[in-house]
């Protein structure tokens, strides 16, 4: 990828309220940003580190609107929530939470306790940023958007309720999830399906939304700071604009055996022609077959966008 720098500049506080200050020596930051201001079409975008005591928390920002955060509410390892203008992402004991206007995202996190406490400073250092009101992403509806009946050899739920893949949503947390889906973009149509094979051994989640977004975007970890072949989470993107996907790998060392990575895939998406299509929740072998799934996540779009 050629060396594209951020088109201006974001500066962040010093310090945060509650004695947070910034570390000066995250050499990270610099990477960090950049790759923030590629998702977001380069516009001006901030990374930094803050400590307080033995406590660290990472501290984002872009000149760009987003959309708020979303979780499956039969996810038990994620739960998005609102306190009022801030979105909330929880995870076990952390939070990650941002807030966003026409000209400016704002994200912290994860840092460990109460949702509440992460939001709270997110107000605070969105009033030192200067930050603007918030404005429900986009602004104006998209087109209805409808899921096939047919993904690949998987069938939707839908239409062949007697295969319930277990502890997967029910109709009516579909539905919920729809609704939260069309909130974090403002309103705009979604739709979302359970997909599985007969025996349900193989089943994954697909969701749409009538609204194009910026492309997801991945925290920099240096895997060589860690000792670790591979970066614990890493985002495949094919330059041709196909579905890019998010892969977890297992910890390895740099003298380990790279097959012990055994990637997974987080999701797969793709993102254009006013929609973005998404698989996640990806149980089975399949999960461990990253090129299926994003071969799956382009025939979801192509079906989508007609």
């Amino acid at each position: 990828m050629p060396d594209i720098q951020p088109v201006g500049m974001i500066d962040l506080p010093a310090e945060l309220d509650g004695g947070w200050a910034v570390r000066e020596d995250d050499t990270d930051a610099d990477q960090d940003a950049v790759n923030i201001s590629r998702a977001y079409d380069l516009v001006a975008a901030a990374s930094a580190i803050y400590s307080r005591g033995a406590s660290e928390v990472r501290v984002r920002a872009v000149e760009a609107q987003s959309p708020l955060y979303f979780a499956h509410h039969s996810d038990d390892e994620h739960h998005a929530t609102l306190f009022g203008d801030v979105s909330c992402l929880l995870s076990g004991t952390a939070a990650t939470c941002m807030r966003t206007s026409t000209d400016l995202t704002l994200w912290i996190g994860p840092l460990d306790g109460p949702a509440e406490t992460t939001a709270a400073l997110v107000e605070s250092t969105w009033a030192a940023l200067g930050g603007g009101p918030s404005v429900a992403w986009p602004v104006g509806m998209g087109d209805e958007v409808e899921l096939p009946a047919m993904l690949g050899t998987l069938t939707a739920y839908v239409d062949s309720p007697e295969t319930e893949p277990p502890g997967t949503e029910t109709a009516s947390s579909i539905e919920m999830d729809v609704a939260a889906l069309s909130d974090a973009f403002g309103g705009v149509p979604a739709a979302e399906q359970i997909y599985s094979d007969s025996e349900g051994d193989t089943t994954l989640v697909a969701t749409a939304v009538g609204s194009t977004a910026p492309e997801t975007y991945v925290p920099y970890v240096d895997p060589n700071k860690l000792g670790l072949l591979a970066a614990p989470l890493e985002r495949i993107a094919p330059n041709d604009g196909t579905a890019a996907c998010l892969v977890r790998n297992q910890p390895v060392t740099v003298e380990g055996d790279p097959r012990d990575l055994d990637p997974r895939v987080v999701w797969c998406e793709r993102i254009g022609d006013g929609v973005m299509v998404r698989i996640d929740r990806v149980g089975g072998d399949i999960g461990s077959d990253i090129q299926s799934v994003k071969e799956l996540t382009d025939e979801l779009y192509v079906a989508v966008t007609g």
